[in-house]
């Protein structure tokens, strides 16, 4: 119901009523309106007002005229207030709101530009009031539209944080959540919405369902949907949601009853709602269900015309894309037409709903079809990212990988994934002998394939253990290619007889398994063909020839377009023409590689020149009739220019020219061509470019680390610059690896003999040598290397005679001259022979003579060296002689000097001994007279008297008697007398003993000089 509008005229008590109802279609009062709005001046608030009436009438073109005359106003008059705030958040939400609502990828200009007026209105707003709640709330969705959900949650949570109470934040913060797949936040953040508005629309309930339901708890998800049905029966959204529930609920648990229920709910949904998207959506997927699929893609394209919602779309376009996919293969003239459709319905439906796994698995799927293998696989691994455990994608994904040699790795990934699942659904126990093992027949034989090459021993047990589960099951199809592929590996890595015989062992089980099968469209047929095929192979291998060659004629009997058999039985024929003649044979059936092989033939064919000119136009056919970009042939015709350029030296030249016009576009088809870089390479070393030549062999190299002969021939022009070293190290490393031992042995030969030439190094040669002879015993009926030998040899020999004649001897020259003799020998059987093959008769005629010349010299230089040794000798033992007697009178000197030196340290000895021996005497006789002076001095009547004296005075300090005293003194005078003799000895011998101290620690000044002046004597 409509409303009146009161527009406050200015300066006037007068008012213009506007009654609401009468806002219509018409453009022209409309605008009047507004006109009347902006001329009045009336309050910005009414602008509001209006826009509302607006949009309730559903008439947004005038809302955001009303919006944008509003702001326009505001920003000219200045005005900052609250209003002119609401209108700049209104007109900003209303962009937004425009902007979600174009989901096409051709409309992103449009939805572009409704983005920037969004941002532009918003950074107005903030210029005003920068913490203005409502800001954050309309950045929030802003955000929201532009898929970044974590600003998004920020701003709501920013404004949440100053009104924790707006409804508005709160369920722009519920969306941001549910787009992050948080439904637990979700869901308590729209449980508070219910709380504080249960009436508000559209009803929260539908939103909390939603969340329940993510959370699998689908009893509560019911229960909210059933809640909003009961207080709104009209609400085609809550009845479309109720009835996806127990749609879903019904199929699981195959209840017709109900799905009879959900079908009735969705018929009243579709009363009240026939343009609610979620409504057609369930229609659509219930004609779908019936097979009805017209009728499902017109219903799902109603849905896709009313939706509002990315997610609602994506699963319109989801439901179109099921029923077109289903389609393809019914009708074969409209099968392309509708596979197109379906991949387009499913990558839509990727697109505006990316987190959905189901579209992604459609998608690979669609991608298996269209043979875009790669695309598929990322699909799957989309799937898998959300939901490792989905068996099925696993599977898919798997098996995709297993059919490519370059996701071989990818698809062993996959398998260990999808053991490990299984064998934790089976509560299996894991076990090394569980590697390469599968429980599923099919998957198995697809994951012994990927082992077949990196591990045949356990894709030799996976496929006997597919072959166990199949005749357990008894389904012989897939037994009969298992049983083709056990023989294949037992014939493939054959070592004994007996693995030969296990090979053909199960190609006969698989072959009467084949044949068992009287229908000849069966696979089992058809598998027929390969393993006779194999089964000739395996003749072929173990030199039944007649056998194979029977076989191979018998299948081409049976299907003469079996190009193999052509080309295995002009293999097996030694005469060329009889090989052609059966190459010729499958021109008709497949004439390109017919035409290479015959190409090949006469290129091997060396019985006539003229094959060359022959191979080169069989190759040209190519190019001109089947593939002008062949590189086989490309790189063909340049290897025949170059061996027209050494049977034709006069214009070498001219013939590598034009090879490497070849051998360059084979490269410029395909930049990966290894051989094509390594004609390149071969045409720029033969026109004298080594340089050049080094840095493409180089580049080449890098990319083929296992091919020899891109080393060889780098290695042959590192020769050619010089780089002696590096050749050689190129050499030894391929003779490691290579079969072809004999041709490398003899360019390491050759680079030694260069390297012995260049610097007069007989160690050079006779490494030179050593490889020759090391090549010889390879193939010792090569004439070639005798003749190299003999050359080596006579060589040796040369640079032997060379050397100074200090640096030579006469048993290396007698070593070499032995060698030189074999040399003569060799070369003139070898100028004896009619036809020479990989050297020159005349030149061998030559160099057998110049034998002669040189064993002359060396005989000559062996005299000289002997005289030069003989003499060397006698100087060297004149040298010797001399030097070992300027040692012995050396050695006499020293023997000398050593006694004269002793003589020296005896006499200062003794000398010494004789000084100590006079001072000991002297002190003897000081001490004796010192003695005797003592006994004279104690002689004397005065010291007696006084000593007397003494002694009474020191009796009478006794305090004795006269008497007492007398007695004493007696008996310490008798005392004295008795030990006398004792003491004086003692005495005497306490002095020795200090002279004796004196003499060793301080001795005297009389000894002192004696022993300076001896010293100074």
């Amino acid at each position: 119901m409509g409303r009146s509008i009161e527009i406050p005229l200015p300066n006037q008590d007068e008012v213009i009523i506007i009654d609401t109802d009468d806002l219509g279609t018409d453009a022209a009062e409309n605008d009047t309106i507004l006109k009347i709005l902006t001329n009045e001046k009336a309050p910005l608030h009414l602008y509001l007002e209006f826009a509302k009436e607006f949009h309730r009438l559903g008439n947004a073109d005038y809302v955001e005229k009303a919006l944008e005359m509003g702001a326009e106003r505001g920003a000219t008059e200045g005005i900052k207030d609250m209003d002119y705030m609401k209108i700049l958040h209104t007109l900003a939400l209303h962009f937004i709101k425009m902007a979600t609502s174009i989901t096409k990828p051709d409309q992103g200009s449009s939805r572009s530009s409704f983005v920037t007026k969004a941002t532009e209105l918003l950074n107005r707003v903030e210029n005003i009031d920068p913490r203005n709640v409502w800001t954050a709330i309309v950045r929030g969705n802003l955000y929201l539209a532009n898929a970044k959900v974590s600003d998004s949650l920020k701003a709501f949570a920013h404004a949440l944080n100053d009104e924790p109470k707006n409804l508005a934040a709160l369920v722009g913060l519920g969306a941001a959540q549910l787009r992050s797949q948080d439904f637990k936040s979700a869901l308590k953040t729209y449980q508070k919405i219910l709380t504080l508005s249960p009436e508000m629309k559209p009803d929260p309930r539908l939103a909390i369902g939603i969340c329940y339901h993510r959370l699998q708890m689908i009893d509560e998800s019911h229960t909210a949907f059933s809640r909003a049905v009961e207080l709104d029966p009209e609400n085609p959204d809550a009845l479309a949601l109720i009835a996806r529930v127990e749609w879903n609920q019904s199929r699981v648990d195959c209840d017709a009853e109900s799905l009879e229920q959900a079908i009735e709910k969705v018929k009243i949904a579709f009363q009240f709602g026939r343009k609610n998207a979620n409504v057609l959506n369930l229609i659509s997927e219930g004609f779908f269900f019936k097979g009805f699929y017209d009728k499902a893609e017109i219903t799902a394209k109603a849905a896709i015309s009313n939706a509002d919602s990315n997610i609602v779309k994506a699963e319109a376009y989801g439901i179109m894309a099921k029923s077109l996919h289903l389609q393809v293969g019914i009708n074969l003239m409209e099968s392309k037409g509708k596979f197109s459709e379906a991949l387009e319905m499913y990558s839509k439906a990727a697109a505006l709903n990316p987190s959905s796994v189901t579209y992604q698995f459609g998608l690979g799927q669609m991608y298996i079809y269209q043979g875009e293998h790669q695309k598929s696989v990322d699909c799957f691994e989309k799937v898998l990212a959300k939901d490792p455990e989905n068996l099925e994608t696993l599977k898919k994904a798997a098996s995709i990988c297993s059919d490519h040699p370059k996701l071989a790795d990818k698809s062993l990934a996959f398998f260990g994934r999808l053991q490990t699942l299984i064998k934790k659904l089976s509560d299996h126990q894991e076990s090394k002998d569980d590697v390469g093992l599968f429980p599923e027949p099919v998957m198995q034989a697809e994951l012994a394939k990927l082992y077949e090459s990196s591990n045949p021993a356990i894709a030799l047990k996976g496929y006997l253990h597919a072959l166990s589960i199949l005749e357990a099951d008894s389904s012989d199809l897939t037994a009969v290619e298992i049983l083709n592929n056990i023989g294949a590996l037992y014939h493939r890595d054959a070592q004994t007889q007996s693995d030969y015989n296990a090979a053909l062992s199960y190609y006969e089980r698989a072959l009467l398994a084949a044949e068992a099968s009287k229908d000849s469209n069966s696979g089992k047929y058809d598998l027929r063909i390969t393993i006779k095929y194999n089964m000739a192979r395996l003749h072929e291998a173990v030199g039944q020839l007649s056998q194979a060659k029977s076989e191979y004629q018998s299948i081409l009997e049976e299907h003469p377009s079996y190009f193999d058999c052509y080309l295995r039985l002009a293999s097996m024929t030694t005469n060329f023409e009889e090989s052609r003649a059966f190459i010729r044979k499958g021109l008709f059936v497949d004439r390109k590689s017919s035409l290479l092989m015959l190409g090949t033939s006469f290129f091997e064919d060396l019985s006539s020149k003229l094959n060359l000119r022959d191979s080169r136009k069989t190759f040209e056919e190519v190019l001109q009739k089947a593939d002008k970009h062949d590189h086989y042939a490309l790189c063909n015709i340049g290897n025949i220019y170059l061996v027209i350029a050494r049977f034709d030296p006069k214009q070498k030249e001219l013939h590598v020219k034009k090879a490497l016009e070849f051998f360059d576009k084979a490269v410029r088809v395909d930049s990966k061509n290894i051989f094509g870089a390594t004609g390149v390479g071969i045409c720029l070393a033969e026109l004298g470019h080594f340089e050049s030549a080094r840095d493409v062999f180089t580049q080449v190299l890098e990319g083929a680390v296992n091919m020899p002969s891109v080393s060889i021939n780098l290695a042959h022009v590192l020769v050619e610059l010089g780089q002696t070293k590096l050749a050689i190290m190129h050499y030894e490393r391929v003779l490691k690896k290579t079969a072809e031992k004999t041709y490398v042995l003899q360019c390491l030969a050759r680079v030694y003999y260069i390297v012995a030439k260049t610097e007069k190094d007989p160690v050079s040669m006779l490494k030179s040598l050593n490889c020759i002879q090391r090549a010889i015993r390879n193939d010792p009926g090569k004439s070639a290397l005798w003749y190299d030998l003999a050359l080596v040899k006579q060589q040796y020999a040369q640079i032997m005679n060379d050397q100074s004649t200090d640096k030579r001897t006469v048993a290396g020259l007698k070593i070499a001259l032995e060698g030189l003799q074999l040399s003569h020998r060799i070369f003139s059987f070898l100028s004896e022979k009619k036809s020479a093959q990989g050297y020159d008769v005349k030149q061998a005629e030559e160099r057998a003579d110049y034998s002669k010349a040189v064993q002359r010299i060396s005989e000559k230089k062996i005299h000289e060296t002997s005289v030069f040794e003989e003499q060397r000798s006698e100087r060297l033992q004149a040298i010797k002689s001399e030097q070992l007697r300027v040692e012995k009178l050396k050695k006499e000197a020293d023997i000398a000097a050593k006694e004269k030196l002793q003589r020296e340290r005896e006499d200062i000895e003794r000398a010494r001994r004789e000084i100590m021996q006079k001072v000991k005497e002297d002190n003897k006789k000081e001490r004796e007279l010192q003695e005797f002076a003592e006994e004279e001095e104690a002689k004397k009547p005065s010291k007696r008297k006084k000593l007397e004296d003494s002694d009474e005075s020191e009796a009478d300090g006794n305090g004795l008697p006269d008497d007492e005293n007398k007695k004493k003194k007696k008996r310490r005078d008798k005392k004295k007398e008795e030990n006398g003799g004792e003491k004086s000895g003692k005495k005497r011998r306490n002095r020795d003993e200090e002279d004796a101290a004196m003499r060793v620690g301080k001795p005297s000044t009389k000894s002192k000089a004696i022993v300076d002046s001896d010293e100074d004597e």
